[in-house]
């Protein structure tokens, strides 16, 4: 059945405030702001009373976003043949939470998945791995390039209404791994997959090829850089 046509306006804002420091090795950052955004409607009434809504002209929806991020890295030395190579392993903690929304998304004739914003608090785990070796730049300056990496990460849902409604109770995310190989200076290979951590084994799974200049190479560094995808997903 055919929607009823409408006329809607909004105008988003998102600030947020951050302070970096570090502690010994551990690099730490914390965050708040405010997400806010003001909608406006014009021959709207028929589009809200078919879904069941309330009728709004218009609408401030704000929340405040606030967390912190812990992490360290540790870089190792390797040689392969007559190439060095570097090794770096980042261990990184985060806290994200947005406070509960003016207004429901449920009731907003929305844009995009920004509408979508509702009370969160998660906690996230990664561990991204990398490998680099040095190429050389037209000045004769080096620079360091990652040729291979594995990257693990997965979320702590602390909100039971978060994790009810998002992620049938379950606190914890699929865990999600991915991986690359650079092939050559335009060409990687990659694969991606979600395992579940409560025993409902594979979630998602993803293959491909990825293309893209290399600024790196580039005489012009300020030419476009450009980047195109070939993917599988089962």
């Amino acid at each position: 059945t055919p929607r009823t046509d409408y006329e809607a306006f909004r105008a988003r804002a998102r600030l947020v405030l951050s302070r970096p420091f570090a502690l010994g090795p551990v690099r730490l950052s914390a965050f708040a702001g405010t997400d806010q955004a003001l909608y406006s409607y014009a021959d709207s009434d028929a589009a809200f009373a078919e879904r069941s809504l309330p009728v709004q002209d218009s609408f401030v929806r704000g929340a405040a976003v606030y967390g912190g991020t812990a992490s360290v890295r540790i870089f190792g030395n390797l040689r392969a043949g007559e190439a060095p190579l570097r090794h770096v392993i980042e261990m990184r903690a985060e806290y994200l939470g947005v406070s509960n929304p003016a207004h429901d998304p449920a009731e907003i004739l929305g844009f995009d998945s920004a509408d979508d914003l509702i009370e969160s608090s998660r906690e996230r785990l990664r561990l991204d791995q990398r490998l680099q070796t040095k190429i050389a730049l037209p000045d004769g300056s080096r620079l360091s390039r990652d040729i291979a990496g594995l990257l693990l990460e997965t979320e702590y849902i602390t909100d039971d209404e978060e994790r009810t409604n998002l992620n049938s109770g379950d606190p914890w995310t699929p865990l999600r791994a991915a991986a690359f190989v650079r092939a050559s200076g335009a060409m990687s290979f990659y694969a991606a997959a979600e395992v579940g951590l409560s025993g409902d084994g594979l979630a998602t799974s993803e293959a491909g090829l990825d293309f893209g200049s290399d600024l790196a190479l580039m005489d012009d560094p300020a030419r476009t850089y450009w980047r195109a995808s070939i993917s599988h997903v089962w």
